[in-house]
């Protein structure tokens, strides 16, 4: 499964507040990686959106502000115009987990035995639950 398809919500997915939203957990959790992880980390909020199964909710700012999910959301974000960029292009569809990747759904800053890892980026782990 690709996550390069169009925006789920495209109303949505355009609006200033749901890509402050994207930006926000970006930056709470990913500002010192590089851009591939950040990327990634906007991934991982897109894919809970485009998820089926219930487990999430069903616009960008309810996933980043789901409880017990972005840490990073509750301390301050200072605007960055380069990972504002990335949360729009996230939105837009512009970027899709590297190939074999496709089991993404969770994400997590250390090795859980609950997951299946599938790569690591940065200081990042990226899986899936087992």
């Amino acid at each position: 499964m690709s996550f390069a398809a169009s925006p789920v919500h495209a109303s949505e997915a355009s609006s200033t507040k749901q890509i402050q939203c994207i930006a926000h957990a970006i930056y709470g959790e990913a500002r010192g990686e590089s851009r591939q992880g950040q990327i990634l980390v906007g991934l991982v909020i897109r894919a809970r959106v485009t998820d089926s199964s219930g487990n999430w909710p069903d616009t960008y700012c309810g996933v980043v502000w789901q409880k017990n999910q972005f840490d990073g959301v509750h301390h301050p974000y200072h605007s960055d115009p380069r990972i504002e960029q990335i949360a729009r292009e996230v939105a837009a569809g512009q970027h899709s987990f590297p190939k074999g990747w496709h089991c993404v759904r969770y994400f997590a800053t250390s090795n859980q035995s609950f997951m299946k890892e599938v790569g690591r980026v940065g200081g990042h782990v990226f899986g899936c639950r087992t």
